[in-house]
């Protein structure tokens, strides 16, 4: 006689893989933020407008990994 084994998944499998998924996620983010090109010279004013371009980009980064964040944390807590 063979025991049925269970077809679901065990509690703490799924929120290992939910967390290695949130982990990737938020990697990728990360890699989209890119390093600005900089003319051979380089001086504070041009320095400021290079960084003041990644600034949508930046911001959307910080708003999208707060709310990453924010899912996996109420996941945790749940």
């Amino acid at each position: 006689m063979t025991k049925n084994k269970p077809t679901h998944m065990k509690q703490q499998r799924l929120d290992g893989l939910a967390d290695g998924i949130f982990a990737i996620v938020m990697t990728f983010l990360a890699f989209e933020i890119k390093v600005p090109v900089m003319p051979d010279f380089v001086n504070e004013a041009t320095l400021f407008l290079a960084l003041q371009r990644l600034l949508p980009i930046f911001l959307s980064f910080i708003m999208s990994f707060a709310l990453l964040f924010t899912y996996w944390r109420v996941k945790i807590i749940t």
